[in-house]
């Protein structure tokens, strides 16, 4: 029974794109100080498990990045896979797609491994409470709301979330102003997928349009 943890990040963002206009997108310098640190806790609590790890970003080639990135990678023995939109970059109007888009691009590794767990390491996890139920007790884990799931931060068989990569369009996303929170679980509830639920996932995520400097815990 494989795992692999693919953590997806943009660490570098579009100052154009319309996103970052409207004030959903926090300025690089502060975001890039946000992934350090959320990258570092998180890998901190996961390393125990010895799972394959993956960071696929899609905008800083590897001859970029920091050597405080570099570090990081080498020290928590994280994979980083460049990934940049092939094509037009959807995730400049709705992240949700930009998503789904790279996860087109990665579906060959995805493959690979029986579970995925999706995490996006902009965000501080100040409890361990998803991993160490995953781990005495493989199955699919998710928060839960109202009509979605949160999606920075889940656990599912892959060949769930293959079956949603092939049947969805990130264009179709774009285009319908569709959620990536609602698409996804609205698609695996249809195909009879189970889910553990757990209450709350030990993070804080941070809400760029609200306040870049106050997270919100989820």
């Amino acid at each position: 029974m494989t795992t692999a943890i693919v953590m997806m990040s943009t660490i570098k963002i579009d100052t154009n794109a319309r996103l970052f206009k409207i004030g959903w997108l926090t300025n690089n310098d502060l975001r890039y100080k946000q992934y350090i640190r959320g990258l570092i806790q998180f890998s901190e609590n996961s390393k125990k498990y010895n799972y394959d790890t993956y960071l696929v970003d899609n905008s800083l080639p590897e001859e970029q990045l920091t050597q405080e990135l570099k570090n990081i990678f080498k020290k928590y023995n994280i994979k980083y896979l460049y990934c940049p939109p092939d094509g037009y970059s959807y995730g400049s109007d709705n992240k949700g797609a930009g998503i789904l888009q790279t996860w087109k691009q990665i579906t060959t590794l995805l493959k690979h491994y029986q579970y995925i767990i999706h995490f996006e390491p902009r965000q501080f996890m100040h409890s361990n409470n998803l991993l160490p139920r995953f781990h005495k007790n493989k199955g699919n884990y998710i928060k839960r709301w109202s009509s979605g799931m949160e999606t920075g931060f889940f656990v599912i068989e892959s060949k769930a979330l293959l079956n949603y990569i092939n049947i969805s369009s990130p264009s179709l996303m774009v285009r319908n102003h569709i959620s990536l929170e609602k698409d996804l679980y609205k698609v695996l509830i249809r195909h009879g997928t189970k889910f553990n639920t757990i209450p709350t996932l030990g993070l804080y995520w941070y809400a760029s349009k609200r306040n870049p400097n106050n997270p919100l815990s989820l």
